[in-house]
């Protein structure tokens, strides 16, 4: 795929400097492959060569396959000319840095994927052997791109999560409810990318979306996919959900699952509070965030819950 699109004639840019006109989702993968790179890197320096693997695993099939390539198609198909070039030029880095990392370990398919791909004006490397192996670069580090895109990706899982469930044409509104102003702006920027990301899997119809602002009302009487603390879906089919005893009833499993996550993660947060290391600032933060997470999908649900034992006769 990755060779199709870059074509026969395709001349990569002299270096994988940025050039300040790069998208959402290409700040996101090269933040991605940037992370790869040191957590690599500390991984190898540490003899934790499952861990390494396991990395660029991640970054791979993960991130770049699963996720960038699939979702720059539209761009490459159908942008605008220097958008299109913007998201083929980030494909080729991200693919050629990828090999680069993944050569220690699969030295022999990568030489030979490698070498199919073009080199950059002035790089006569005649073997991936020899490269130069990628290393963290702080102009790569972009966390907010990758939060925002993150963000992106979410709402569309939601949506498709929720979408799925329900025969299309049954399906009215989508609702955002953006839970603070920094996840609205994101949201509202990029409902596009959203909408097309949601709606590949299911059908090629147009749903009606409904971004709501941070503080306003939620919608009565729909279903909900709590995203993270950014973000809610609410999906709204026609004459509203029948069965709402049964509602309840599955709500209320995913209350239980959640309040589970809450008592783990708070498990898991004091004992790291006992804990020295390099990285335990680094996996404290991530902790807080993923108790942020369950905690706002739990109101989330909760809410609903409740929303729909009002409407029990």
């Amino acid at each position: 795929y990755v060779l199709g699109k870059l074509g026969d004639d395709f001349v990569p840019r002299e270096s994988s400097a940025l050039t300040g006109k790069e998208s959402l989702p290409e700040r996101w993968i090269l933040t991605k492959m940037n992370i790869a790179a040191k957590q690599i890197h500390q991984a190898l320096e540490e003899r934790d060569f499952p861990r390494s693997a396991q990395v660029i695993y991640q970054y791979l099939y993960g991130e770049l396959f699963d996720i960038y390539i699939e979702n720059s198609k539209s761009i490459i198909l159908s942008g605008m000319p220097e958008e299109a070039r913007s998201a083929i030029d980030t494909l080729y880095t991200a693919i050629e840095s990828g090999l680069r990392l993944l050569s220690p370990f699969m030295p022999f398919l990568t030489e030979e994927l490698w070498q199919r791909l073009p080199r950059r004006p002035g790089d006569d490397t005649s073997s991936i052997t020899i490269a130069e192996y990628p290393e963290y670069e702080s102009s790569f580090h972009d966390p907010r791109s990758e939060v925002a895109y993150e963000l992106v990706l979410g709402c569309s899982k939601g949506i498709r999560s929720l979408v799925e469930q329900y025969t299309f044409n049954d399906i009215e509104v989508v609702y955002i409810a953006a839970l603070n102003q920094t996840s609205y702006d994101t949201v509202s920027a990029q409902l596009s990318a959203i909408e097309s990301l949601s709606l590949y899997s299911k059908s090629y119809k147009t749903l009606n979306f409904s971004i709501l602002k941070p503080g306003e009302i939620n919608p009565r009487g729909c279903t909900v996919f709590p995203v993270s603390a950014d973000a809610n879906i609410y999906l709204k089919v026609k004459d509203g959900i029948q069965d709402a005893a049964e509602e309840v009833k599955r709500l209320k499993v995913k209350v239980d699952k959640a309040v589970r996550e809450l008592t783990a993660t708070d498990d898991f947060i004091a004992n790291l509070s006992t804990v020295q290391g390099n990285d335990v600032a680094e996996a404290m933060q991530s902790a807080e965030t993923e108790k942020r997470d369950v905690e706002a999908r739990l109101r989330a649900l909760e809410e609903s819950v409740k929303d729909f034992e009002d409407m029990i006769v």
